[in-house]
């Protein structure tokens, strides 16, 4: 059974003003000690990948609708990779529950680095191909 806890519970972090194209900023690895981000973050991009309808997913009523969408459908993959591997489910929960907190946020990432690429990856194909317009807000997309 895929487990949506991922996409539906967690993915809700506003994280800046979204566009309507496909790339998705993922979440970068601290560099040194108590500091966000750092030089050679990558920018992830997908194709589109489309399910019933004309935008897919993306066509859902609610972000949430879109998430779930996503999780069961065109980001299935991705997800279902995230949540088999504990330290990307380990750092799904303890940003979840961060809430706005951004060192709360370095603090899980810097604890489960492991698992940050597959967290990226899940993350991008959510909010950045499947639901770029339904989610807009909820990442920050170019």
């Amino acid at each position: 059974m895929l487990r949506v806890r991922l996409i539906v519970a967690l993915f809700m972090i506003p994280l800046g003003a979204a566009a309507s194209s496909v790339a998705c900023i993922p979440l970068s690895k601290p560099s040194g000690t108590g500091g966000a981000g750092g030089s050679g973050s990558s920018t992830t991009t997908a194709a589109a990948t489309t399910g019933t309808g004309a935008k897919g997913c993306d066509a859902q009523a609610t972000c949430d609708d879109c998430k779930q969408c996503a999780a069961q459908g065109v980001c299935s993959v991705q997800v279902t990779v995230c949540n088999q591997d504990s330290v990307c489910s380990g750092l799904d929960q303890c940003i979840g529950l961060c809430g706005n907190d951004s060192d709360c946020k370095t603090q899980c990432i810097n604890q489960n680095q492991a698992g940050l690429d597959l967290y990226n990856s899940a993350y991008a194909c959510v909010y950045c191909t499947a639901c770029p317009t339904a989610c807009k807000g909820f990442a920050t997309c170019k």
